[in-house]
């Protein structure tokens, strides 16, 4: 794995004024790439990551008409140590820095957990193949929730979920906004809650990734694994049980978790920050900024950071 910049992003983390999880409309976000980077600019940001679902499509777009970490180091003749602390003396361009990055849905001893990986450059092309069959994957799954829908007497046009240009990985909240549209149900919450959601009506379960395997592209791609919002997985629950996951992950390999959050609260951000301190792990923060798509996740500015637990006080 690329421990560098998995130090690089620990370093970021702590300093603040970044951003490490956020989506866009190439995924479930509602706002496209270029409005992403443009909100983050206003807020201040010094580095932000892209992390579509299963597609590197958004971030290679702002990556072609913006300034990713390989860039600016190539340009400035420095690495990822220089740079961390050109950004601790704030003496940075006057726009944020992009980290490529990606969220993965990966299968970890029978539970579905979501993995972040995050790059430099455009190693994250590498990771071209294994995307395309996890959007195949993803539109098998797709057309078999249409199916349950029209089983359930709900009309929703069969290629509502066809991928284009704009929205290459279309799922379960562009399913949600057509029914919240057609009145099936008031909000997208409501919609995964009485349909899309775990074991409701329609829901479809996705095609298992086995986490080493993913693990296994990434490090082949010279990028570093985060383990996205893990107290969404009840491992929160006892320091103990989070003690177990995290020993057994790291059996497989060195990684990280995302120690703020938007939903996370102050107790499990604090049960999460003292074990990456006291294990030496490497952690990060990420809103999981969805735009208009998922409330209460507004992506941080430059006045969030460990201080204030990134906006939570």
């Amino acid at each position: 794995m690329n421990i560098a910049l998995g130090s690089f992003l620990n370093n970021l983390t702590k300093q603040g004024s970044i951003d490490l999880h956020v989506h866009s409309t190439a995924s479930d976000g509602s706002f496209s790439p270029e409005e992403v980077f443009i909100l983050a600019k206003e807020n201040q940001l010094n580095c932000l990551a892209l992390t579509d679902h299963d597609t590197n499509e958004g971030v290679l777009e702002l990556m072609d008409n913006h300034i990713s970490l390989d860039q600016y180091m190539q340009d400035q003749q420095m690495n990822l140590w220089k740079l961390s602390k050109q950004i601790e003396s704030h003496n940075l361009l006057n726009s944020p820095l992009i980290i490529p990055g990606i969220e993965m849905n990966v299968e970890f001893e029978e539970q579905n957990v979501h993995l972040l990986a995050y790059f430099s450059g455009y190693q994250i092309k590498n990771l071209n193949n294994f995307l395309k069959l996890q959007r195949k994957n993803r539109f098998v799954r797709n057309k078999k929730m249409i199916n349950k829908l029209h089983e359930l007497n709900i009309p929703i046009p069969s290629n509502t979920l066809d991928p284009t240009f704009s929205e290459p990985v279309p799922g379960r909240v562009k399913t949600a906004k057509w029914l919240v549209k057609n009145d099936y149900v008031n909000s997208i919450q409501e919609a995964f809650d009485f349909y899309l959601g775990d074991n409701k009506a329609a829901y479809v379960p996705r095609k298992k990734v086995k986490i080493e395997e993913a693990l296994q592209v990434i490090d082949e791609a010279n990028g570093f694994p985060v383990i996205a919002h893990p107290h969404q997985y009840g491992w929160c629950q006892s320091q103990e049980l989070l003690n177990q996951k995290i020993q057994h992950l790291l059996k497989i390999t060195q990684l990280g978790i995302e120690v703020f959050h938007s939903d996370a609260s102050l107790e499990q951000q604090n049960l999460l920050w003292q074990y990456a301190e006291e294990n030496n792990l490497f952690f990060t923060a990420g809103s999981d900024f969805h735009g208009a798509n998922k409330e209460g996740h507004d992506m941080y500015t430059a006045s969030d950071s460990p201080f204030n637990h990134y906006g939570k006080k």
